[in-house]
């Protein structure tokens, strides 16, 4: 049997609950029935507000919300698309210096630089991306604190 206030298992025969000290019901014997009580369901969570909130907005001119990662993103691809024309134009700057075998050296060493500075420059906006996912978070945790 369970105790009708707490839910505790009471033992056959008790008079009172060794837990809370309700006494038990007289028309049961040693307490409620074979079910424990009901377990409180929470309240339902309200659904977020959209993004043109004025909630929002007020974190947005507060810098609670960081516009950065997406600049980082435009910059990373602008850069990467100027970093990808970098070897023609080292071929054509080349080419108007030194000729044919200038044109096919600037390619070429135009080509390795490019491809080492794609993964440095991925790199480093990698990091950049992930300080401020790290700031985020942060402001997470701080406010699961509260």
């Amino acid at each position: 049997m369970f105790c009708s206030k707490c839910g505790t298992n009471l033992p056959d025969g008790a008079a009172a609950c060794p837990s809370c000290n309700n006494a038990v019901e007289a028309g049961t014997p040693g307490g409620a029935p074979n079910t424990p009580p009901p377990v409180p369901t929470p309240p339902p969570i309200a659904p977020k507000s959209s993004a043109l909130s004025k909630d929002n907005f007020t974190k947005f001119i507060n810098f609670d919300i960081m516009i950065t990662p997406m600049i980082i993103k435009i910059v990373y691809i602008a850069g990467s698309i100027m970093i990808v024309l970098m070897p023609f134009w080292m071929m054509i700057t080349g080419g108007i210096a030194g000729g044919f075998l200038g044109a096919i050296a600037g390619l070429f060493f135009g080509v390795i630089i490019a491809a080492v500075s794609l993964v440095l420059f991925r790199l480093a906006c990698e990091q950049i991306k992930l300080f401020f996912s790290i700031h985020k978070e942060l402001k997470d945790v701080k406010e699961k604190m509260k």
